[in-house]
């Protein structure tokens, strides 16, 4: 399972050597997830300088690869002090492609870096994007969905710029947003906006910690909703477009006068983040976060049928365990330990996917990357579980439920024997491919 980690240090003065021992200490917490490579990115020169640092193998390697390139890099020959510094890191999980330091995250716009991405998830439409993409001649280093996400950002960028010379970061963001259809979490920074970042997820979770160094921490941020009806597209080709997106100018963050002196972190695990911080809230489906000297907004680039549904706030919460309960803590094993964590990993796996409707007091399931395809799904004549190993015994554990739940026969098939056979499929059928992440 792929894992992001990221950091904005705001006001604090802090070397590359250290934003970069920060970054890797966190990769270290999500290694339990299971990995085939890793990587960083960390300011250069300056902000709008990144250097990339990626590696196949363990953290251990990348570490190792980390000491190589300083020692050949002009730019980390000197530890430069920064006042504000972001860095993203990740571990990859092979799917598109294999390991590979061209496959491994982050992924790069260009040569330039002018934007750089780490991402969990799939995008269903990447072959799409990417075909439209490669007939404007844009060229490719890697197999991977993830580089196509930031080549649109690259592709997007050039065009809109031109009719909107100050386009902020979380607008090009949303506007990226449009063209993706699948499951994600998104970190992305880029020397054209230097020292900003900014996180998205749709259906892959990913939690934001806050760390204020004066001890002013905030309880709530408030949400600014952005309409996702209006579309920019013709035929498919994203073109320049009219904006309908107006963000907010209200400050919603901690420090609107850019006061903020501390840290933020994103991780799509919140152990990951306790070692730094016991303040977090968890972003919610279509939210997009932007950080920039030192504050940070929170929008939500929802679709109007999902507005009964909404939370118009991100409440601040505690983390109720110590670095020890992150680690493996007491148990021999961390298969023990998942083992008897599995009521609190469930509980944390439904944050944000159950909403309480307050004029009907009813409870909402709202899932992401699902709720489209929703009513496919139930005139559907069949639904079919595709999964191997622990994934299809979950299949055979909720082929019940989903059963009463949706009055559809269910079948489960294993993976390895689907793939050999030619099992007969119709238009009417809904397959389920069910992967262990």
């Amino acid at each position: 399972m792929c894992g992001i980690f990221a950091c904005v240090l705001c006001s604090t003065d802090t070397s590359r050597k250290e934003m970069i021992d920060v970054l890797l200490t966190g990769l270290h917490r999500l290694e339990y997830r299971g990995y085939d490579s890793a990587g960083i990115a960390v300011d250069g020169a300056g902000p709008d300088d990144p250097i990339v640092i990626k590696e196949v193998g363990s953290i251990s390697k990348l570490e190792n690869r980390v000491k190589e390139v300083a020692s050949c890099d002009n730019r980390m020959k000197e530890d430069v002090h920064f006042n504000d510094s972001v860095g993203i890191a990740h571990t990859r999980w092979a799917t598109h492609g294999p390991p590979s330091r061209e496959n491994s995250h982050p992924h790069s716009s260009g040569p330039e870096d002018n934007f750089l991405v780490v991402h969990n998830g799939i995008i269903t439409n990447n072959t799409v994007l990417r075909d439209m993409l490669t007939g404007y001649e844009v060229k490719f280093k890697s197999q991977t969905d993830s580089e196509t996400v930031v080549k649109l950002m690259q592709f997007l960028y050039d065009q809109l710029i031109q009719s909107i010379p100050d386009l902020p970061f979380p607008r090009l963001v949303m506007e990226v947003l449009r063209q993706l259809e699948g499951a994600y979490a998104f970190v992305f920074r880029s020397r054209m906006y230097p020292n900003e970042l900014v996180a998205c997820r749709l259906g892959s979770p990913l939690v934001v910690g806050t760390k204020d160094y004066r001890g002013t921490e905030r309880d709530v941020f408030k949400v600014n909703k952005i309409s996702q009806n209006d579309k920019v597209s013709n035929g498919g080709t994203p073109v320049t477009p009219q904006f309908s997106i107006v963000l907010d100018k209200q400050e919603t963050g901690i420090h609107p006068d850019g006061g903020f002196k501390g840290e933020y972190l994103f991780s799509s695990d919140a152990g990951a983040i306790g070692e730094r911080t016991d303040k977090v809230f968890y972003m919610e489906d279509n939210d997009v976060v932007h950080v920039r000297r030192g504050n940070l907004e929170v929008f939500n680039f929802h679709a109007a049928l999902d507005d009964h549904v909404f939370s118009d706030n991100r409440i601040i919460s505690t983390l109720p365990f110590e670095l020890e309960t992150i680690m493996r803590g007491s148990f021999d094993h961390y298969m023990l330990k998942e083992i008897y964590e599995q009521p609190e990993s469930l509980t944390s796996t439904m944050r944000g996917r159950i909403k309480k409707d307050e004029s009907t007091g009813r409870y909402e399931i709202h899932l992401g990357g699902v709720k489209s395809r929703l009513r496919d799904i139930l005139s559907s004549s069949r639904i079919i579980f595709v999964a191997c190993g622990s994934s299809y015994h979950a299949c055979l554990a909720a082929r019940q439920v989903v059963e009463e739940l949706t009055d559809v026969p269910v079948s489960v098939e294993l993976a390895s024997d689907f793939n050999d056979r030619r099992c007969p499929l119709f238009r009417s059928d809904t397959c389920v491919f069910v992967s262990q992440s």
